[in-house]
């Protein structure tokens, strides 16, 4: 057994984070968490180039690096830079990890382009843990380019998953998926957390943001996140609708940074019915302070099945129930089980018009917003904190790592 306190973590992680919030969220959590528990964290990440050649930084606690030549990425043939990205950051991971090298230090990968160095480095460090916080089915949602970074990520994860000590995952469900897809049985269940103090559930914030936004005598429904494919946009704007009909003085808060897509699915609405604002993470609690219920919908995909969105535990921490379906990881079950919210089938409309009914009773429930608040504290990173440590201290067969509301 290595000590919490002597062992240091070594993150090296490869992609484009400064764009995947979802993905800088979990990741930051993960390191703050070992750090909270009184571990030293040495955090590197190999970033994709992005399309306009941004340098920001915005992931503080990690040192980034670009590859060489980034600024005019754009204008190489696209396979030919991916190539290029993956091979530099092959050599750049090579060099971080060589310099790391240390028994007493737990090593994370994320990114399947780091995959490949699981064999080099495999037994030089106290345990080389790789960090699957996504599923390469994301990827068929794009074009024929992103179908063959879906070929490459299955084959590498197939490769050499199974060669790591273990493998951290966000739910039970994903779990599974990686002992059906890859034989591994290692894993360590770390649920998506959120930092209690950067989304406190405060009244002061709810009253401030409801007068600024003039929604004082409105039921506001929020929304978080992007607009990706499986955000399943086109449904909660029309389950949005239908609660309109229930709900007189309803209106939809869309808090996203892509807005042109929400704003083309709401097409002719009442611009009276709905805002969409674009704000830094760091302001999303003040809004979330000031609605009354979330939209959290996701179809019947294998994307979905094994998810944990980080909007989940943000959306509790601010005493929030949600409009959830049945496909969102462990976290479908958890509304259910506990009077979080309510679960709809998005492609049924005949379970709608209940589930709004009930999600307004919940809403006015003032219990409600402390039963979301108590769920959210145990899926915090501050509670998952110690249980990491214990987890990944211990060379051998390693421990789960979940909530006592996901175990139940």
């Amino acid at each position: 057994m290595i000590r919490g306190n002597s062992c240091r973590l070594l993150f090296v992680g490869f992609g484009d984070i400064e764009r995947s919030l979802g993905a800088r969220a979990y990741l930051l959590g993960l390191l703050e968490a070992w750090r909270c528990g009184g571990g030293a964290v040495h955090g590197f990440f190999l970033q994709q180039a992005v399309g306009n050649g941004s340098r920001r930084n915005v992931c503080g606690a990690l040192a980034i690096f670009r590859p060489i030549l980034s600024s005019v990425g754009a204008a190489f043939p696209t396979l030919l830079w991916r190539a290029y990205e993956v091979a530099w950051g092959l050599c750049r991971g090579y060099g971080l990890l060589r310099a790391g090298r240390d028994p007493a230090t737990v090593c994370l990968l994320a990114g399947a382009g780091l995959l490949p160095l699981t064999r080099v480095f495999r037994g030089r460090y106290a345990r080389l843990v790789y960090v699957l916080h996504g599923v390469a089915e994301e990827f068929l949602l794009g074009g024929p380019v992103e179908w063959l970074k879906y070929k490459m990520t299955k084959a590498l994860e197939r490769t050499f998953l199974p060669v790591c000590d273990a493998v951290i995952v966000v739910s039970k469900r994903m779990s599974e998926y990686c002992q059906a897809e890859y034989g591994v049985n290692r894993t360590l269940v770390v649920p998506c957390g959120v930092r209690l103090a950067e989304f406190p559930m405060n009244e002061e914030d709810r009253f401030k943001t409801r007068r600024a936004l003039n929604i004082s005598d409105r039921f506001v429904f929020v929304y978080c996140g992007g607009a990706a494919p499986w955000q399943c946009v086109r449904e909660t704007v029309e389950c949005y609708r239908l609660a309109q009909t229930l709900i007189p003085n309803a209106l939809l808060l869309i808090l996203s940074p892509d807005g042109a897509p929400w704003a083309a699915a709401l097409g002719e609405a009442d611009p009276a019915a709905y805002q969409i604002v674009s704000v830094p993470h760091t302001e999303v609690s003040r809004y979330l302070c000031g609605a009354d219920a979330a939209f959290l919908l996701r179809k019947r995909t294998s994307v979905n099945l094994v998810s944990a969105p980080v909007k989940f535990a943000e959306y509790l921490a601010c005493g929030l129930p949600i409009v959830t379906s049945p496909f969102v990881g462990d976290y479908s079950a958890m509304v259910q089980d506990r009077a979080l919210g309510v679960v709809i089938d998005p492609a049924d409309q005949a379970t709608w018009p209940a589930a709004i009914r009930a999600i307004r009773a919940l809403a006015a429930d003032p219990e409600t917003r402390a039963r979301c608040r108590r769920a959210a504290e145990e899926l915090s990173w501050e509670a998952i904190a110690p249980r990491l440590h214990v987890a990944l201290d211990v060379v051998g067969e390693p421990a789960e790592i979940s909530t006592p509301a996901l175990l139940r």
